[in-house]
């Protein structure tokens, strides 16, 4: 069935049954052509503009989602950031750790702009800091050892010169070797002396090695 749609300029409907040529089947035709491209092209404007919303909500909800993983996220780069001024903060003070942290941060890149040249500079210091801090705590530990023996040695000094024999026997093997107070054979062969002649065999022993 044609469907004329109206306002319409063309031959009218008895016009067309009555006297049915071929211009009037033409521009039947044509109407026709017209109204279907109309339709098609009311179609397709709406489709383009379904998509076009379409494709702005897709976008909107993509950026949604982007900013929900960023505030997400948040709370652990600020941890991160907290531990990156940490280390550079100790580094600075040249604690080795910190150093050789540091140092893996820019051989990895990891916090930092990756730098291969700062990396060994830093796993440097860190070398250096332990060897320094291992020297200091073996110095401070013969320095408490030294402390110890002539803690040990005046304590024994005193129960010498009160008449103990063995205090005297310690005393005296102390002078011989310079062990917590400055070596002195003289005084080793007087305390040895000291014991021997209150009974001592050992004393008499180590007095015979300082002759």
């Amino acid at each position: 069935m044609v469907m004329i749609r109206y306002p319409y300029d063309g031959p009218s409907l008895t016009d067309i049954i009555l006297n049915p040529n071929e211009d009037v089947l033409e521009t039947i035709a044509a109407r026709k052509a017209a109204n279907e491209q109309a339709d098609l092209n009311y179609r397709l404007t709406n489709a383009i503009k379904y998509a076009a919303s379409q494709q702005v909500a897709l976008q909107a909800a993509k950026q949604a989602y982007l900013d929900f993983l960023e505030k997400l996220q948040a709370p652990q780069k600020a941890l991160q950031a907290f531990i990156l001024k940490t280390d550079e903060e100790q580094a600075d003070k040249g604690d080795p750790t910190a150093l050789r942290e540091m140092g893996a941060r820019y051989r990895d890149g990891r916090g930092v702009e990756k730098d291969l040249v700062k990396s060994t500079e830093f796993f440097k210091k860190a070398e250096e800091a332990s060897k320094a801090i291992e020297e200091k705590l073996s110095q401070e530990s013969k320095l408490g050892a030294l402390a110890a023996k002539k803690e040990k040695f005046t304590r024994n000094l005193v129960f010498a010169d009160r008449g103990n024999i063995d205090c005297m026997t310690y005393v005296g093997k102390c002078y011989l070797n310079g062990d917590g107070v400055e070596k002195d054979i003289t005084k080793a062969r007087e305390y040895f002396q000291k014991a021997t002649d209150l009974g001592s065999k050992e004393a008499a022993t180590l007095l015979l090695s300082c002759q």
